[in-house]
């Protein structure tokens, strides 16, 4: 991730598989690999349950934080 100008063309971002949110700029397999992560963990038992967004930021930070202290996820 890094931050860019804001006015760069949507286009030329494609073209460049870059996505945009405001002005942070990133890869697009950055996406798709939080994406398959966010798609692993909610499979865990500790979200088959109905919660709060805070609940399930907690959650999925601990569960990003183990995943990585063993190696399996990117930062």
């Amino acid at each position: 991730m890094h931050q860019g100008n804001a006015q760069t063309s949507d286009i030329v971002l494609r073209e460049e598989e870059v996505v945009r949110i405001y002005d942070i700029f990133f890869d697009y397999s950055v996406l798709l690999d939080t994406d398959a992560f966010f798609r692993k963990i909610i499979t865990g038992k500790e979200f088959q349950k109905p919660m709060s967004t805070a609940e399930f930021t907690i959650y999925a930070q601990v569960r990003a934080q183990r995943e990585r202290k063993l190696g399996q996820h990117r930062t």
